[in-house]
């Protein structure tokens, strides 16, 4: 960068060239990227289309998003849906008696996500 600003600095005298005026310039300026974004813009289309075609699911699921929370819902073969709420924050198990051996508390079941 630094050499192309020294190499093709303006000399003394020097006379900047004059684009104004050119009717063909402007067009090609205005056209071919509005035909570049035209190109780009049919394939994504045709991609997104496909990805949010979801005719043949095999397990449909709604996710909602809450300001601490997740809400899932599995729905099932008749429509009914089987709904949890997951929420963002971790709970701390600690234990209320002294462990004397090193035990450690017993876990319950883990719900689909939990991490301890």
């Amino acid at each position: 960068m630094f050499y192309s600003i020294y190499a093709h600095r303006k000399s003394k005298g020097h006379q900047a060239a004059q684009f104004h005026e050119s009717t063909r310039v402007e067009v090609a300026w205005t056209v071919v990227p509005f035909l570049i974004l035209i190109a780009m813009a049919v394939p994504a289309t045709s991609t997104l289309l496909e990805v949010y075609d979801n005719d043949e699911a095999e397990l449909d699921i709604l996710i909602t998003g809450y300001q601490w929370k997740w809400k899932y819902e599995y729905l099932d073969e008749s429509g009914e849906p089987v709904a949890f709420f997951r929420t963002l924050l971790r709970r701390r198990r600690r234990s209320t008696t002294p462990s004397t051996r090193g035990q450690l508390p017993a876990r319950g079941r883990r719900a689909i996500g939990d991490s301890y």
